[in-house]
């Protein structure tokens, strides 16, 4: 009996407790390597980005820090000491994460240049941007002189062949820092974009105010009303990319009043745009299986667009039972 625990000892408890004792180890070593090279990776980050700024406005002498704007979607802005202009880090969301843009405005509000940094999207695809070839500089020459906002495939935008996410990103970007250009220049109220609900009881709140109350809906994940009654949501699962939440607010007459879906499980930047205002603002207004069905889908994102317009309907179908419509 001795022989057989020391026997279940060494063949199993023991290579357990060496397995988890090596994880704390490797562990604490990376926290303490993180610890260190952290300051010196935003270091050289930022040594970066200055030196990008005397890029992107030629013009410049020396720069002074920016403080207290609030336009979304930029990091830094800094303004050039001999009055020739501004620049700034911007972000927009990739394929990999943020694509960090740096970009130089005169005081006309005229572009003078664009810089990449280097950024995490997909190799021969958006790290074209940074990767040295001659797709980054091409773009960049694209954008400069342009004005007021741009867009991808308008006024000789065209972006990077075959990296529509990258390159819509940067569009976002550069449109984020003329934005903090009226901001911190010509005075102009700030862009903020609000950050979407995160969550289903975020969402609630967002799609009924404060107060909703929860309902009973054969069917669905989640019901509620509206404090003051004037608005139903109903949630339910629909299956896209990957499993999704689609919640739909509706007014007493069964029209969408808003939407939320929960993209998190989608493809960064191919399906998760089936949760931006862009595509859910389509079905506010719609009251019926047939117009949601003639929604436009996303290009290159037909499972999570289907699964959106799958959700949309079988909320509304929930709906009319709740109203005793069925």
């Amino acid at each position: 009996m001795a022989n057989k625990k020391n026997s279940n000892y060494e063949n199993v408890v023991k290579p357990i407790v060496v397995l988890v004792v090596i994880c704390l180890i490797t562990s604490a070593l990376l926290a303490v390597t993180n610890y260190f090279t952290a300051p010196i990776i935003k270091e050289k980050e930022q040594q970066a980005a200055y030196a990008a700024y005397f890029e992107v406005l030629p013009g410049a002498d020396s720069f002074t820090t920016v403080e207290g704007f609030a336009t979304t979607g930029v990091e830094e802005a800094v303004k050039a000491d001999n009055g020739t202009g501004y620049a700034f880090k911007a972000v927009g969301k990739g394929f990999g994460g943020d694509v960090p843009v740096i970009v130089g405005v005169d005081m006309d509000g005229v572009i003078t240049g664009v810089s990449f940094m280097q950024n995490s999207e997909t190799s021969n695809y958006g790290a074209r941007l940074w990767d040295g070839s001659a797709d980054g500089p091409a773009y960049a020459a694209e954008l400069t002189g342009k004005s007021g906002s741009v867009a991808l495939g308008q006024d000789g935008v065209n972006g990077l062949s075959g990296a529509t996410v990258s390159s819509t990103a940067v569009v976002n970007a550069v449109n984020s820092a003329l934005n903090c250009f009226a901001e911190v220049a010509l005075g102009q109220e700030a862009t903020v974009e609000e950050a979407a609900p995160a969550t289903l009881e975020e969402a609630v709140t967002a799609l009924l105010g404060e107060g909703a109350v929860e309902a009973s809906a054969e069917g669905a994940v989640a019901a509620y009303t509206s404090a003051d009654g004037a608005l139903t949501l109903v949630a339910v699962e629909a299956e896209g990319f990957a499993p999704m939440t689609v919640a739909v607010s509706f007014d007493a007459e069964g029209v969408v009043a808003g939407l939320w879906v929960d993209v998190s499980g989608q493809t960064q930047g191919i399906g998760t745009p089936a949760g931006e205002a862009a595509y859910t603002d389509q079905f506010v207004g719609l009251s019926d299986a047939a117009a949601v069905d003639g929604v436009d889908t996303i290009a290159g994102a037909t499972l999570s667009s289907d699964g959106v317009k799958t959700g949309v309907a079988a909320c509304m179908e929930i709906f009319q039972t709740m109203k005793g419509g069925n």
